[in-house]
């Protein structure tokens, strides 16, 4: 790994902010020439993991527990966790560079309090992406206690711009108006420089970015007594397939009706609920009957539509920028409360004239 990629007691950040984007400049004039050699397919494979690892866990362990599902061999690859462990720098960097491999560059990573995230790209990608734009958002009354809040990272590569906003929210099935205030204060207090060549002009910040993807515990609950979760549970064959029923699920009721949600999406729900497990129980594999199984883990995307062309002419075809095609838990991991979940998106190119 390049040592600037990790950071240099030797050079300045801010240095190598000027030559990263110097670099992602230079390249830009010569991205037609180049981007089929590198993407005959006119997309991005993007890999997206989030757990929250109840305090017993540290980044390592985050980056072992999607080990098999990173063989999909994504272009770029976004980690998050809450109420993580702490590590050592050194022994963080190490651990992350060994598990991921050698053909993936750690561009950012980023701590606040007990919620982490980072971006792996492709080395074959790092010519042709910007600088990484972080901001940082405490949700907690008490600050130093520093457990809920939101990371979002910003960056473009190939002139497509993205937003990844991984969130702890606040707990609970009551607190429910309290997880919504959270989120517009998430995305309402979003703040960017201008290093990045994004359109300045629209009043919700969001609305600059091709994508945006927003996940990690977003702790929304189902509204339905626990024996009947319970019992459903029991009685449903979970696989990849078929969609479940979650119409008493407080997200998806959300995004029929909330400002701020209604144009997300999210993959059909195929898994069991991701909390909340035993943890003295043999292989960690069932859920405590004193509160309604949930899914509080999740993956939420939103994306534009764009014209796709490479070769300088405008096409009158449109299509949605991200497709998801694989969305599930990891039911092995046994070390937390909470289950991984993973998904995975193509996403289409957004079209380059010069």
């Amino acid at each position: 790994m390049n040592r600037n990629e990790i950071g240099s007691e030797k050079i300045s950040e801010r240095q190598i902010k000027f030559d990263r984007f110097f670099l992602y400049e230079y390249n830009s004039c010569n991205l037609v020439k180049n981007l089929k050699k590198l993407h005959n397919d006119k997309k991005l494979k993007i890999f997206i993991g989030s757990w929250n690892m109840n305090g017993r866990n540290s980044i390592k362990d985050l980056c072992s527990a999607f080990t098999t599902q990173l063989s999909h061999n994504p272009d770029i690859i976004v980690l998050s966790s809450q109420e993580t462990k702490y590590c050592k720098n050194q022994e963080y960097l190490e651990s992350l560079q060994g598990i991921i491999g050698a053909s993936y560059c750690l561009k950012e990573k980023k701590q606040l309090g007990m919620i982490t995230a980072m971006i792996f790209l492709k080395k074959e990608l790092i010519g042709f992406a910007s600088i990484i734009e972080v901001h940082c958002c405490l949700l907690n009354k008490l600050k130093f206690f520093k457990t809920k809040g939101a990371i979002s990272l910003a960056l473009m590569v190939f002139h497509t711009s993205f937003l990844f906003v991984t969130s702890h929210l606040s707990a609970h099935e009551k607190n429910i108006k309290t997880r919504i205030s959270e989120l517009e204060h998430i995305f309402k207090n979003l703040e960017f420089s201008r290093s990045l060549p994004l359109k300045q002009s629209f009043k919700d910040k969001v609305q600059q970015f091709d994508y945006i993807f927003l996940f990690g515990d977003l702790n929304f609950r189902t509204e339905e007594p626990v024996e009947m979760v319970c019992h459903r549970i029991m009685r449903t064959h979970f696989n990849t397939y078929e969609k479940l029923d979650l119409k008493t699920d407080q997200l998806l009721i959300l995004m029929d009706t909330n400002e701020n949600l209604k144009d997300y999406e999210e993959a059909p729900v195929t898994f069991p609920p991701t909390y909340k497990f035993h943890l003295k129980s043999p292989k960690n594999n069932l859920l405590r009957n004193d509160r309604a199984p949930s899914y509080t883990d999740r993956i939420l995307f939103k994306s534009k539509k764009l014209h796709l062309t490479f070769d300088g002419n405008l096409s009158n075809s449109t299509c949605n920028l991200a497709k998801c095609y694989l969305y599930d838990s990891i039911r092995k991991i046994s070390s937390s409360d909470h289950k991984p979940i993973f998904s995975i998106y193509e996403a289409n190119l957004k079209s380059i004239t010069y």
